[in-house]
C-alpha cells in the first residue's frame, strides 16, 4: 500500500530542520515507471546495501558520434558507523576539467508575521528573495520576488496531505524607470491551480490543473486506479486548451465556466497509461498512448544480476512530440547494488550508446561478507534478491507536482 503524504511531510521537515526550506515535492503516480528506472541507489550512495567503505561513480554522456560530451566522477567515503564521511565530484566537458560550481548557502532570517513563522532566504549579490510562511510546521504560503513576483498558497486535507496549490502573479511596476524606491506590485492574478483528491486509503485519486498561459487556459484532469495491493494499475488524463483573452482576473481560474470559452482547435487530448507486474509484484511492462497516435511502450526482462528495459519513449520538443527507441541495461552485484547502467538509443537501424554509469563499490569486512554468502542457502538468496528488488520498486524518487 502506497502513502504519498508521509513522504512529502518527512521530506519537507528534513529540509526545514537544516534551516533552508524548499518548495515541497512528492511522487506522482503516473511517473511510477520512470521513478522505478531511477533507482535511488544510483544517485544516493547511502541507499547502497552491504556496508560500503568507498563508492566511485563515473557518469559519461556521449554525443551522437559516441564521443564523450560530458563526464563526472563522484567519490564517496563512509565512516565506520556507515555514515557518509566525504563526497567529492570532478566534472569534465570536452577536453577540460573543472570543479563544479556549488551554489552558496543562502542567508536565512526567521521572524513572525500575522501569527505565522516566516523564513526568508536571500543571497549576497543577488536581488532574489524567497519567503516561506509556516503555520506550526506546515507550509501555507511561499513568496518569490525576482524578475517576476509570484505567490503560492498551500492547502491540506485532514490527513495533512497536500490538497491544493494556488499560484498568483503580480506585475512589478515603477513610477520612475530604474528607480527602486518607486517600485510597487500590481493586482494579484491567479495563474495556476493544482488540486489533489485522495481515496479512503489516502492514495491520490484525481489530480486537476488549470494553467493560465498568455491568452489561453490549459485544463488537465488525471484519474488513477490501483491494484488491490496498492500498486498503480492505470491512469487516464484529459487535456484541453481554451482561449482566454477576455478572462476576468478577479476570479480564480477554476471558477470560470469554460463551456463558454472558445476551444483551441486540435488541442484536446486523451491519454491512457497502464502498468503491468509479474507474480513477484515487480514491473513487467508499461505502456502509454494518446488520441493523437503517440505512444510509449516498455518491457522489463530480469535475471539475478541483470535487468534489461527495452522500449519506446516520447520526447516533447518545442513544436512536436517525437518517439525514441531506447534500451537500458542494469548490472547488479551480490547485494543487488547497481554496478553499471548502459543507456542506448536507435539512430535508424544503428544502436548508439548515449549514457554510461559505472559504480565501483568497495565493501568493508570482505571476509565476513564471504562467510555470510557461503552459508546463505539458495532460498535465502532468492528471498534477499526479491526483497531488494521490492525496495527498489517502492523507493519513490521525488518529482515536482
Amino acid at each position: 500500500m502506497k502513502y504519498f503524504a508521509p513522504f512529502f511531510m518527512f521530506s519537507f521537515s528534513m529540509l526545514y530542520a537544516q534551516n533552508v526550506p524548499k518548495e515541497p515535492t512528492f511522487p506522482l503516480p503516473e511517473n511510477r515507471f520512470y521513478q522505478f528506472l531511477n533507482d535511488p541507489k544510483i544517485y544516493d550512495p547511502s541507499k547502497l546495501d552491504g556496508n560500503p567503505r568507498e563508492v566511485v561513480k563515473t557518469f559519461v554522456r556521449f554525443n551522437d558520434f559516441e564521443r564523450v560530451a560530458y563526464s563526472e566522477v563522484t567519490r564517496t567515503t563512509f565512516s565506520k558507523d556507515g555514515k557518509i564521511n566525504s563526497h567529492r565530484k570532478q566534472v569534465s566537458v570536452g577536453e577540460g576539467n573543472y570543479t563544479p560550481f556549488e551554489k552558496p548557502r543562502p542567508d536565512v532570517e526567521v521572524d513572525s508575521v500575522d501569527n505565522l513563522r516566516r523564513v526568508t532566504l536571500t543571497q549576497a549579490g543577488v536581488d532574489d528573495v524567497v519567503q516561506f510562511l509556516f503555520k506550526s510546521d506546515t507550509l501555507v504560503r511561499m513568496l518569490m520576488d525576482s524578475e517576476e513576483y509570484f505567490e503560492k498558497d498551500f492547502s491540506y486535507n485532514e490527513h495533512l496531505q497536500l490538497s491544493e496549490v494556488r499560484t498568483y502573479k503580480r506585475d512589478i511596476m515603477y513610477d520612475k524607470e530604474g528607480d527602486e524606491s518607486t517600485r510597487y506590485l500590481g493586482d494579484r492574478r491567479n495563474t495556476e491551480v493544482l488540486r489533489f483528491t485522495y481515496d479512503s486509503l489516502q492514495r491520490m485519486k484525481v489530480k486537476e490543473r488549470h494553467l493560465l498561459w498568455f491568452e489561453t487556459v490549459n485544463v488537465y484532469k488525471t484519474e488513477y486506479n490501483y491494484e488491490p495491493d496498492g500498486d498503480i494499475y492505470c491512469f487516464s488524463r484529459h487535456y484541453n486548451r481554451f482561449m482566454a483573452d477576455n478572462i476576468d482576473h478577479s476570479l480564480p481560474i477554476d471558477a470560470h465556466e469554460f463551456a463558454d470559452y472558445d476551444v483551441v482547435a486540435g488541442e484536446e487530448t486523451f491519454v491512457d497509461g497502464y502498468f503491468y507486474y509479474d507474480d513477484n509484484g515487480d514491473f513487467e511492462s508499461y505502456q502509454l498512448e494518446d488520441t493523437k497516435g503517440n505512444f510509449e511502450k516498455f518491457k522489463v526482462f530480469r535475471t539475478a544480476r541483470l535487468m534489461k528495459v527495452d522500449g519506446d519513449m516520447l520526447i516533447q520538443n518545442e513544436n512536436e512530440t517525437i518517439r525514441k527507441r531506447v534500451l537500458h541495461l542494469y548490472t547488479y552485484d551480490d547485494f543487488h547494488n547497481p554496478t553499471e547502467i548502459l543507456s542506448y538509443f536507435w539512430d535508424g537501424d544503428i544502436r548508439r550508446l548515449e549514457k554510461k554509469t559505472s559504480i565501483d563499490i568497495a565493501y568493508k569486512l570482505k571476509s565476513e561478507e564471504k562467510e555470510i554468502k557461503k552459508n546463505e542457502t539458495k532460498r535465502q538468496r532468492q528471498r534477499r534478491i526479491r526483497r531488494e528488488r521490492r525496495r527498489v520498486r517502492k523507493g519513490y524518487a521525488t518529482n515536482s507536482y
